[in-house]
């Protein structure tokens, strides 16, 4: 999911935190998945401006991702420096910045007036200084959280549905007919809504009686006269 570039060294760069001058060695991180999928996300609530202290509260609570992210920068840039090191020297010297993706709506400068919902990436492993600077971009959408105005049919109230299969019904061939015909073609696109039509008749039905039962307790039985049915022989 992430992988370390060699170092890009500048012997002159001025500190990100205290703005000196200073020797700097840069790993960019690449990441091959998207932004929604990263495990450092959360929810900025309203009227809260976005900080640093956010994304290190969310990596508290992802100790064991961000101890597996750290120690595969290590595993993967060993070569470079003087010495084995630990993940519990790096995090001894951890800095954090952040900085909106261009896709972000938000500047962290302000207080949200609205919740929003914020997805964190590392981009950029800095040593400099004596830190260790993570460079974060963030991308950033208000948090609308939507409600369905029903619940779904679970599948097991579905499994009646199965068993109602119009697609195991046999097409009948001819093979003196040609499938060029513009009447043959026309015919069978009509039995192919019509056997759409079915489906969606016996999933309406199935819809129908699961409310039913939710709400009264009881099966409908099948030999209960419709009172459609009723009155028609009644008329009769």
């Amino acid at each position: 999911m992430f992988t370390f570039s060699k170092p890009r060294y500048q012997s002159k760069r001025q500190h990100p935190l205290t703005q000196k001058s200073e020797p700097s060695y840069q790993f960019d991180v690449k990441y091959t998945g998207s932004v929604d999928s990263s495990p450092v996300s959360f929810l900025l609530p309203c009227n809260t401006a976005l900080t640093v202290q956010h994304v290190e509260e969310v990596l508290l609570s992802e100790q064991e991702w961000w101890v597996s992210f750290l120690q595969s920068f290590l595993t993967a840039t060993t070569s470079y420096f003087t010495r084995a090191y630990t993940v519990q020297h790096l995090q001894r010297i951890l800095s954090h910045l952040l900085s909106p993706r261009a896709s972000s709506s938000l500047d962290l400068s302000l207080s949200c007036p609205e919740p929003y919902h914020i997805c964190c990436i590392p981009h950029t492993l800095e040593l400099i200084g004596g830190q260790l600077i993570v460079h974060w971009s963030y991308d950033s959408a208000p948090a609308g959280i939507d409600i369905p105005d029903e619940l779904p049919v679970p599948a097991s109230e579905t499994k009646e549905l199965e068993e109602w299969d119009l697609d195991a019904v046999p097409e009948q061939s001819n093979a003196t007919e040609t499938l060029s015909s513009p009447e043959k073609l026309m015919d069978k696109q009509r039995v192919k809504e019509a056997r759409l039509k079915a489906k969606l008749a016996v999933y309406r039905a199935q819809y129908q009686m699961n409310r039913y039962y939710d709400k009264y307790g009881d099966d409908v039985s099948e030999s209960e006269p419709d009172s459609e049915e009723s009155g028609d022989e009644e008329d009769a």
